[in-house]
């Protein structure tokens, strides 16, 4: 053995300690997965595993880990000097470029650390054989086999598994959905909300983001009142301000923005994490999906999968209701074809909410596809003074938007039906039984016989 060996630097990665410890302060639930095959002398520099030591105790005492609480553990412990202090943590923030690896990099530490168990080991029977220690005594210091393959955390997926009586015995039977807004917008479910260019879904998604933040109905339905958060990705901040003070927004502390473009990439994501934790969110709005999932190709099923996942699982994980807007085709279509994109997208929501205009000028269709029974299919929505209101269901508003179309097209001059429905767009199929109707409000009054050469024609009621 030549004493090069004996005094070179033991294997470690100093790199990978840091992209660990860093990951867990960006998002504390990566603990969970490497506990049980990261341990603390797995770290070659002694303060790391100081620093990872007290984050396996924050977590067995039920407490949040981040820069602050670890700070004040390790300060309680005496030892927070000796790791550099509070400053040394927020670099390992810094210096982590996201989360995404933190497998790979646990596992570069661990291996560091058999590699170092192996080496001592040698050394160990280096110095035996240079003694003249038997072959017993030898093969003794080996390094035991089945400690050499103890898994790393790469190759550990921890799975929860549970028997159904253990979960039908804590779960409440039937449990009803909690709403956000009532049979609309689940908790923790993902809703896209999709429309043509300049239909009014954002004017829409505001109007229901200030009354959830109010806990106010919203077009006739219940709210829960909780935080909000809107990521206005592409409006100019002026326009921002604008639109909430005309709602009413001035005095809302529960309402927060994060104004101007954003990465969709696991930093971004453990900060939504944390700031919904935080900030008792409940809502997130997505203004656009296409400016912040950063998708190159809206037609590759893998790749718009692939974006989606981390929205989903987010939403899952903090019962967050989250809804991102989307743009529709060019082409119409129908049962979630309108999407734009592949359709794995409209697979992925657990609701798609369809924007379109409807026959009054200030009127919108909005269609519900969604996997809870109890949402109805379609509504048709009313901007008025005050915001949107709920007409009700899609039939019954569209007969009483042509109702107000053929009463307005009436005059004191006698009209036939077909010249109303060429006045009005109303169709023909049915201008005359709305006529009727008209007459029997009181609002038409019908001339004539009806017979041939004597068709009715109908005038306003004065």
């Amino acid at each position: 053995m030549s004493a090069d060996v004996s005094l070179a630097v033991p294997p470690h990665n100093f790199d990978a300690e840091q992209a660990v410890l860093g990951a867990i302060l960006l998002d504390g639930s990566i603990l969970n997965t490497l506990a049980g095959s990261l341990d603390p002398e797995h770290f070659y520099k002694t303060s790391h595993g100081t620093i990872y030591q007290a984050m396996l105790e924050l977590a067995a005492g039920g407490r949040g880990i981040d820069n602050i609480t670890l700070a004040a553990h390790l300060s309680e412990r005496g030892v927070l000097g000796t790791i550099g202090g509070a400053v040394y943590l927020a670099e390992l923030v810094t210096a982590v470029s996201g989360t995404a690896n933190f497998k790979h990099h646990a596992s570069i530490i661990v291996q560091n650390a058999q590699k170092r168990m192996i080496r001592t080991q040698a050394l160990k029977v280096c110095a035996e054989i240079n003694d003249g220690a038997d072959l017993d005594r030898i093969i003794s210091l080996l390094p035991d086999a089945a400690t050499l393959q103890r898994d790393t955390p790469e190759s550990v997926t921890p799975l929860a598994v549970v028997t159904a009586a253990s979960l039908l015995e804590t779960e409440e039977v039937d449990s009803a959905v909690e709403w956000t807004l009532y049979q609309l917008i689940a908790c923790g479910a993902l809703i896209g909300l999709i429309a043509k260019p300049k239909v009014g879904k954002t004017t829409l998604i505001y109007e229901l983001a200030v009354k959830i933040a109010h806990g106010a109905p919203f077009l006739g339905r219940a709210t829960r009142k909780c935080g909000v958060l809107i990521l206005a990705l592409e409006e100019h901040r002026r326009d921002v301000s604008r639109r909430l003070r005309t709602l009413g927004a001035e005095n809302l502390e529960n309402m927060h923005l994060a104004i101007g473009p954003l990465d969709a990439d696991e930093v971004t994501f453990a900060q939504l994490k944390r700031t919904i934790e935080e900030r008792s969110i409940g809502l997130i709005i997505i203004d656009t999906l296409n400016s912040f999932w950063g998708v190159s190709d809206e037609n590759n099923a893998s790749e718009v999968t692939a974006a989606i996942k981390p929205l989903l699982n987010l939403a899952r994980s903090t019962n967050a209701a989250i809804i991102a807007i989307h743009h529709s085709r060019k082409s119409e279509g129908e049962h979630g074809d309108e999407i734009r994109g592949s359709n794995a997208l409209f697979s992925l929501f657990d609701a798609a909410l369809l924007l379109k205009r409807h026959e009054a000028e200030n009127q919108r269709k909005l269609t519900v596809i969604s996997r809870w029974p109890e949402t109805p299919s379609e509504l048709i929505l009313e901007l008025r003074d005050h915001g949107y209101e709920c007409l009700g269901d899609g039939a019954a508003a569209g007969r009483r938007a042509r109702l107000d179309k053929l009463a307005e097209a009436l005059t004191s001059e006698g009209q036939t039906a077909k010249d109303l429905s060429s006045r009005s767009g109303v169709s023909f199929r049915s201008v005359h039984s709305i006529l009727d109707e008209l007459v029997q409000l009181g609002r038409a009054q019908r001339l004539g016989t009806g017979r041939k050469g004597d068709a009715f024609k109908f005038i306003a009621c004065l």
